[in-house]
């Protein structure tokens, strides 16, 4: 990064591409990841893991009502206090 050429380019009016921090258009939102906080605890969200033909099992609304019951206490932050504390997610220092 050749900071005299930032310096002038900002001198000019310019805004150098290093310091734009816009969103361009190729990189859109990914709103499932936005929406994750609220709805990974829906029946939906674990239903929509499985691939379409186990959707037609007989009892599969009642084996997605059993795996959220099961991760009901569960969120993303102890999940990774649990695997941090397992050893399995090593912390850089």
């Amino acid at each position: 990064m050749d900071f005299k050429n930032l310096i002038a380019q900002l001198e000019e009016g310019l805004c150098p591409a290093e310091l734009n921090f816009t969103l361009s258009p190729s990189d859109p939102i990914d709103w499932q990841k936005v929406r994750y906080n609220t709805f990974f605890k829906s029946p939906e969200f674990y239903a929509d893991k499985f691939p379409d033909v186990v959707h037609k099992l007989p009892a599969f609304d009642k084996i997605i009502d059993d795996i959220v019951e099961m991760n009901k206490d569960n969120s993303p932050l102890k999940e990774i206090t649990e695997k941090k504390y397992l050893g399995e997610i090593k912390e850089d220092v």
